[in-house]
């Protein structure tokens, strides 16, 4: 398994994981925005709506998961990093959608290896 300084923030829905995230860069350090958020993004911007690019939801976390292994493909193991989410987030997606984890998919979570993965807890709502 590859060593590296990448930190991943997960957890819960409203959890303040993107606050923290945010916090985290404001402070100087390099973050990784959520790949969803990135990949949503870039969409909209070539035009598309929001509908056509959740319209087919196995295709969209397909489409994530690529974005999230481009990134991580860019980084430098050696350079401290903060992730809001990570690739082990998409297994997660896939059991809510019912989609069978493929090869790839169970290879990449098989090595996958951060510095440290901090979990957060859901929040009470108001």
């Amino acid at each position: 398994m590859k060593k590296n300084n990448w930190y991943v923030i997960t957890g819960a829905p409203h959890s303040g994981k993107t606050s923290v995230i945010k916090l985290l860069e404001e402070r100087g350090h390099k973050t990784v925005a959520e790949a969803a958020r990135v990949y949503i993004d870039g969409e909209i911007a070539k035009g598309k709506k929001l509908e056509e690019i959740r319209g087919d939801e196995s295709l969209f976390q397909k489409k994530v998961l690529a974005e999230k292994i481009n990134i991580e493909k860019q980084l430098s193991p050696e350079e401290i990093v903060f992730f809001d989410r990570g690739i082990p987030d998409t297994g997660a997606y896939y059991e809510l959608i019912n989609l069978k984890a493929d090869r790839e998919y169970l290879d990449i979570v098989k090595n996958y290896q951060k510095k440290k993965i901090f979990l957060f807890e859901p929040l009470p709502y108001k």
